[in-house]
């Protein structure tokens, strides 16, 4: 089997008829939104736990609850092979024999209604269990689903930044390239802390900017991979700086900016 019709049964798998390679970015936005909130509703348990303990947490339940139903069972047969011994005879004749066998069943019937509410008990602990594990399973999924979603929005990204960066190569003016910088904010994601400073970003006020990591003015392009939510005093500083020259006038720390920009998957 090939790669590509590897991944084709993968995702056909996950999804159903709705086919994550073909479907536009914004919708997998959407998918990945879903699914990310999806995650979060799962229990800290159930994420931290592996799949094998719960598994092996199961089985001993079930085992456990298996084994004391197979007693309560056992002692019912012994009951009913009791019961045909006093046969039809017996059940009006009070022998020496039939008593000691109706006092034995009189034992039996004590020890499982005794051993009844604990196999209620044990039925439960396995129900919760055999749930708990089937939430790790539908965890597993969803986080495979997340992954191939992720891949295929950067995949999107990659193809409209190419796009972006032929319109950008067109463009005559720094006007014109603000004007496709327009365009990029539609899709751009809204980081909550600024990579910059690691101060939180206000978006309801009007204090986000979007920042061209390598400045319009010296050649920067506006693409998802050279763009980014940074805070308004941030901005106002870089100007239209480079991202050396910023670090370096304002004495910033560029392992942390570098490693920020890193997880955003940003060119600089």
């Amino acid at each position: 089997m090939t790669y590509r019709r590897y991944k084709r049964k993968s995702w056909n798998a996950l999804f159903g008829n709705w086919n994550p390679y073909q479907a536009p970015l914004r919708g997998l936005k959407q998918k990945l939104s879903y699914y990310n909130g999806v995650l979060d509703d799962f229990d800290y348990y159930i994420v931290h736990a592996s799949e094998e303990q719960l598994e092996h947490e199961m089985k001993i339940a079930e085992s456990e609850w298996s084994r004391l139903s197979d007693e309560i069972a056992g002692h019912r047969g012994m009951i009913a092979e009791l019961q045909n011994k006093i046969g039809f005879i017996g059940s009006f004749f009070n022998t020496e024999n039939t008593q000691r066998i109706r006092w034995q069943i009189r034992n039996l019937e004590n020890t499982i209604k005794n051993k009844t509410p604990n196999l209620d008990n044990k039925y439960d602990i396995y129900r919760r269990k055999r749930e708990m594990y089937d939430k790790k399973k539908q965890y597993l999924l969803c986080l495979q689903k997340i992954e191939i979603i992720k891949e295929c929005v950067e995949e999107a990204e990659r193809k409209n930044d190419k796009e972006r960066r032929i319109k950008n190569e067109l463009a005559k003016s720094i006007q014109e390239k603000r004007h496709i910088a327009n365009e990029v904010k539609g899709v751009l994601r809204k980081n909550k802390i600024c990579p910059y400073c690691g101060g939180i970003i206000d978006y309801n006020n009007g204090l986000a900017h979007a920042d061209h990591i390598y400045p319009i003015a010296k050649g920067g392009q506006s693409t998802v991979r050279n763009m980014i939510y940074i805070c308004k005093d941030c901005n106002l500083k870089k100007g239209t700086l480079t991202l050396n020259q910023f670090i370096k006038k304002y004495n910033l720390n560029r392992e942390a900016i570098e490693n920020n920009l890193t997880k955003m998957h940003k060119d600089f």
